[in-house]
């Protein structure tokens, strides 16, 4: 069985198959994790091997042998440089720790030691570099469900040790809560929701609230979604105007609880969610989820 844990440990320590250099696109020996492996490799021998090499794409990721270091390899990866998020950075992280593990199964490595990449001199901000990390390491893992490795992430600093078990924990919480997903209900809400447009309210002579008048189905799509006993804090971060693409699934599928089951609290919610789109964008959320979990499995 496969599993991602976090060490509070140095990653020349780690006692792996292989483990994983922050590397440079020259394969320079550096600062920071790339430093401390080079010295503890042996700085003449990983230089020569990496001489050979002599460079690597960001994105892309490369072998050499350990040496002095108790491992079998040390796979060299180059993690992308911070600017602002939208200069294709994750996708590249992805693509580190994606080919990093496609290069450890090629060498029957079972265990890997992983550095949080790019989140040191790069400037990789530590959260979305935890992220995209685990996203990666996770999404490698539901890819190839037959073979076992186990990921390890060393990590020397307790803040950013603490930062990445707060995510990671999440992120198996969201799995489990994705694999509850009924598939067919998921879809029969999604048909229902993307035609559903307007409701209609009523009207109150004494002047009281008004409220809508939702169809039976509405109510019915509640069996989709598990109710959680911390909606409330979850609503005011929605009232907060927190955008969408912050929310996680597990908060999302809170959201469609709150609105499917219409408490007293939240009169006119589920109306006005509809008539400015936001349910539907919920919705074809949850709708993204589902396909790529049908592809996965």
């Amino acid at each position: 069985m496969s599993t991602i844990h976090i060490q509070h440990i140095g990653i020349t320590k780690v006692t792996t198959d292989c483990i994983v250099n922050a590397a440079n696109n020259h394969l320079y020996s550096g600062g920071g994790v790339c430093g401390a492996i080079f010295k503890a490799a042996g700085y003449k021998e990983l230089t020569a091997a990496c001489r050979n090499i002599n460079y690597c794409e960001t994105g892309n990721a490369v072998v050499t042998p350990a040496f002095q270091l108790n491992t079998n390899y040390i796979i060299h990866a180059v993690g992308p440089i911070w600017i602002d998020g939208q200069h294709h950075e994750p996708e590249l992280l992805y693509r580190c720790y994606q080919n990093a593990l496609k290069l450890a199964t090629e060498r029957a490595c079972h265990s890997i030691g992983f550095p949080l990449i790019s989140s040191g001199i790069y400037g990789y901000p530590k959260k979305e570099a935890w992220e995209t990390a685990i996203q990666a390491c996770s999404d490698f893992i539901n890819e190839h469900p037959d073979y076992d490795i186990n990921i390890i992430f060393a990590i020397p600093d307790d803040n950013t040790l603490q930062l990445g078990e707060t995510i990671l924990n999440q992120h198996l919480k969201e799995e489990d809560l994705i694999k509850q997903i009924n598939q067919d209900q998921l879809q029969a809400a999604i048909n229902f929701f993307a035609d559903y447009k307007k409701v209609a309210w009523t009207k109150n002579e004494k002047g009281g609230r008004s409220y809508p008048i939702y169809p039976k189905e509405a109510f019915e799509y509640i069996q989709l979604l598990p109710a959680d006993l911390n909606y409330m804090e979850n609503y005011d971060q929605y009232c907060k105007n927190i955008y969408l693409e912050d929310l996680n699934i597990h908060q999302i599928r809170t959201i469609l609880t709150m609105i499917t089951r219409k408490e007293r609290f939240y009169d006119g919610f589920l109306a006005h969610s509809i008539e400015d789109g936001t349910i539907l964008h919920l919705l074809e959320r949850l709708d993204d989820i589902l396909n790529e979990f049908q592809k996965n499995n």
